[in-house]
């Protein structure tokens, strides 16, 4: 039994040796029908190579007609099908390629691409095409909103369309390479390399844009380096120093998000924006009567951080908010703060600015602080709330109420105004000292380089070279004060005052002396004082009337006007001895 068992299984050995090398090799053409070995690659996707027919050639290579491959999921399910006219199949490698046409479509429908020139590897689920790609992707494969997030306007089965130099999809990954182009309705996307990755069946997860990536939507452009589309959350990022441009509007960043399904986005780094006031039209044009065109004028703010909501659906305006090292600047007028609040109008215009947090504004040489401030473009006026104060010149103010006005430069400060001055700038303001022809003595002129005047009021008001006190004003230095209901300071060159006139009620009060008046003029340059409306000066016991005082501060002199004057005393009343008992 052991010796035949041998002798059959050598019979059999030989009879498998002869009829190997008895086979003849195939020749002439395969008709009927070609189908290569099914192939599996490293996800457990199952591939089929079939042909109407095929040609041999040398190297165990086939030309085949009409191929096709089908792919199937590691379920069974099938996922993609390519076509061609012809191929050339390497059996050894069982890699498929060809200079023809190809057709590569997802069963579902949502993915399909065709090119010219292409290779085939089904142990790797690798396609390069090499001329040619034009690929429609369906926005149903793009749009995944996650539950409770708004579809976005991606929610519609209008194809994107996107053509390319080459293309390459390995397994999940579609990589389109050279002079890419992705139109999505109006919509343009161009960029040297975009991949797109594929999570079955969920459609597209994924889309990246790299080098030289420029985003066009309707008057929108935004430039950069690197873009990432994350399908599943429906956000972008925008990366490597994104550039943007809508209409006369430009900003930058080192990075860009925008959340689609919200109609939001956040920029981060180096934050820049331009944004015009269009819709501001010159107060002295509309005087005029005239109807030229206004000149572009702009608001430009940098930050650490922008948020951006767009106007919604229910026609609720934009938003932006600018956060951290904020700076903005508008024609001669700069604002700093650690946040600024934008609103847009219906039209998309500038319409109001909220400053929050150390707000610093800056005009010329003229300052203002507080804890906010509100910007309304249409009425071109400041309000500055919380601990408001402010500097003009080398004069420093405060109030409860600050109004700043940039296209007219007016400032107007209401309740418990208060303001300090040195003595040289304000003139001395209120001071009848003179060493000579006086009614009382006074102090050495070279002290009121030190002086600080005090000016506080009800309501304070400054446009150009001109400020006005009003209500319950009193000024007061180290040598005295006044009092009165008005006083206006009129300032030439540097902000230096030219003239200061007190009125109603005055009342000046130094050491011994207190003078009256209905008003006080002081000519600055010429250092003289005229004090008129039924003028007196009390001094001690004595007290002078006049038509009016005059005090030349320059030659320290004191003087009547041309006419009538007197000088009343109070009598002493004599002591009487005390009568004896």
């Amino acid at each position: 039994m052991r010796l035949r068992f041998s002798v059959e299984l050598i019979l059999l050995a030989g009879l498998s040796l002869f009829t190997t090398f008895a086979q003849p090799a195939i020749s002439g053409k395969i008709s009927g029908g070609f189908q290569a070995p099914a192939a599996r690659d490293n996800e457990g996707r199952r591939h089929v190579l079939k042909g109407s027919d095929a040609k041999p050639l040398p190297n165990k290579i086939f030309e085949i007609t009409a191929p096709r491959v089908t792919s199937f999921r590691a379920d069974n399910t099938l996922d993609m099908v390519i076509e061609a006219p012809i191929c050339r199949y390497d059996s050894v490698s069982n890699v498929a390629s060809s200079d023809s046409d190809l057709s590569f479509k997802t069963t579902d429908g949502r993915f399909s691409i065709q090119g010219v020139g292409w290779l085939w590897d089904p142990s790797q689920s690798h396609l390069t095409i090499s001329n040619k790609v034009v690929a429609l992707v369906l926005k149903s494969a793009l749009n995944n909103p996650s539950p409770g997030q708004h579809p976005g306007k991606t929610q519609t089965n209008q194809p994107v369309r996107i053509i390319s130099d080459s293309f390459i999809y390995d397994g999940n990954l579609a990589t389109f390479i050279g002079n890419v182009r992705v139109n999505d309705g109006d919509d343009t996307l161009n960029c040297g390399k975009l991949m797109v990755d594929f999570e079955n069946p969920q459609g597209v997860q994924k889309i990246e844009a790299i080098e030289n990536v420029s985003l066009h939507q309707g008057e929108t452009e935004v430039r950069s380096g690197h873009a990432i589309y994350d399908t599943k959350d429906n956000i972008i990022q925008i990366l490597e120093k994104p550039v943007w441009k809508s209409g006369l509007r430009e900003g930058s960043s080192d990075t860009l998000l925008l959340n689609r399904s919200n109609n939001t986005f956040f920029a981060a780094g180096n934050v820049y924006m331009k944004l015009p006031f269009t819709n501001v039209v010159s107060t002295n044009m509309l005087a005029a009567g005239t109807n030229a065109p206004s000149t572009n004028r702009f608001l430009e703010i940098s930050a650490d951080k922008f948020r951006f909501r767009n106007a919604s659906t229910n026609g609720q305006p934009s938003h932006a908010v600018y956060e951290n090292n904020v700076r903005a600047r508008y024609e001669e007028t700069q604002l700093r703060c650690v946040q600024l609040d934008v609103d847009f109008s219906t039209n998309n215009q500038v319409s109001r600015v909220f400053a929050q947090k150390n707000v610093e504004i800056l005009s010329n040489e003229n300052k203002a602080f507080g804890d906010s401030a509100t910007y309304d473009i249409s009425s071109d006026k400041i309000n500055i709330i919380g601990n408001p104060h402010w500097e003009l010149g080398n004069s420093r103010g405060s109030s409860q109420t600050l109004l700043l006005y940039p296209k007219t430069k007016e400032v107007f400060a209401f309740q418990n105004v208060e303001m300090l001055m040195p003595a040289q700038a304000a003139g001395n303001l209120g001071l009848l000292g003179a060493r000579t022809n006086s009614l009382s003595r006074t102090n050495s002129p070279s002290t009121t380089n030190k002086t600080v005047v005090k000016i506080s009021s009800d309501n304070f008001s400054h446009q150009d070279n001109i400020s006005v006190f009003h209500d319950n004003v009193v000024v007061t230095e180290e040598r005295g004060k006044l009092e009165c209901e008005m006083i206006t300071v009129l300032s030439g060159a540097s902000n230096q005052v030219q003239r200061i006139v007190a009125s109603k009620n005055v009342v000046i009060s130094q050491q011994d002396m207190v003078a009256r008046g209905d008003e006080a003029n002081y000519d600055v340059p010429q250092g003289l004082l005229y004090l008129t409306g039924n003028p007196t000066i009390t001094s001690g016991d004595r007290t002078a009337e006049a038509a009016a005082f005059i005090i030349n501060r320059n030659q320290n002199t004191f003087s009547v006007a041309p006419g009538k004057y007197r000088i009343r005393m109070q009598a002493k009343r004599k002591e009487t001895a005390p009568r004896k008992q």
